[in-house]
């Protein structure tokens, strides 16, 4: 999307003051907004994004600690992600390719974002694809429908105002209303990945690095100098992936507005994407 395209979106022309606070703050991301019905079948048996249905791969469905299936949120091809290299927190790095599959434990009274139980995230990479078959095709399977996801190239803006550059030099209440016409069309979304992520990001990453240590997180712990270096790890911790509550789906998500992934950078460069962490 075009730096035009996307002041337009905002309200703004090109020789407004905020303009070039706009540009430097954009973040580039991938967003899937188009949906279409479908189902599962062996006339098509590649990989696909999708939310929904049942996973294309031929795995074994993740459990619980009771040994209940968790449920298949759905899958990412990162292949179809039309870009070699992208900036996330301002450092280029190479897109991984490879297919991300996403399950998470719909019992509320059994999903915590510390137990690594509560969700999984597998990681084909592109390697691997060709060696696995598609899932097995029955009466059952054909009846599950998803949601195909089609993506296009976007950019986001900060969503806390203090992240803002230069944000001292105009009103912050011209900075709120440009964030909340970003959140507005965010809201359309229904996958986000990479980019500008939501107000509550720093808190997410503080969660993902309590939580990948065992331990879980709360304000106080947050505040407390025994938990330091813990909250100095969070820095190293990126946003990967936003999916948006769909009813349509039938996914129980009343409890939560969106599933955020979160990644160590480190784990992000290894393309070891099963590294990462849900928080909700």
């Amino acid at each position: 999307m075009s730096s035009s395209a996307i002041l337009d979106r905002l309200g703004l022309t090109e020789d407004s003051p905020l303009a070039n606070l706009v540009e430097r703050n954009l973040a580039p991301c991938f967003v899937a907004k188009s949906k279409a019905s479908t189902e599962l079948s062996l006339d098509n048996p590649a990989p696909i994004s999708k939310l929904g249905g049942l996973p294309d791969l031929a795995t074994e469905t993740p459990k619980d600690k009771t040994g209940k299936p968790l449920l298949f949120l759905g899958q990412i091809n990162f292949a179809e992600l039309c870009a070699e290299k992208i900036q996330v927190d301002r450092c280029a790095i190479s897109i991984p390719r490879g297919l991300l599959s996403i399950f998470w434990n719909e019992r509320k009274d059994m999903s915590n974002p510390k137990d690594r139980h509560s969700f999984r995230i597998l990681w084909t990479d592109s390697s691997q694809l060709h060696h696995l078959q598609a899932a097995d095709s029955n009466a059952a399977s054909l009846m599950h429908s998803a949601l195909t996801l089609s993506f296009e190239s976007s950019s986001t803006l900060p969503q806390n105002p203090k992240d803002w550059i230069d944000s001292n030099s105009v009103e912050q209440t011209q900075i709120v209303n440009l964030i909340e016409r970003d959140s507005a069309f965010r809201e359309h979304f229904i996958c986000q990945i990479f980019g500008n992520a939501d107000a509550e990001i720093a808190k997410k990453k503080e969660i993902a690095a309590f939580a990948s240590n065992g331990i879980s997180w709360s304000p106080a712990r947050s505040a407390d100098s025994c938990y330091s270096h813990l909250v100095d790890a969070s820095r190293d911790w990126v946003f990967l992936l936003r999916l948006n509550s769909k009813t349509e789906l039938g996914f129980d998500l009343a409890s939560t507005k969106s599933i955020t992934l979160l990644i160590h950078s480190d784990d992000l460069i290894a393309e070891r994407l099963d590294k990462a962490w849900m928080v909700y």
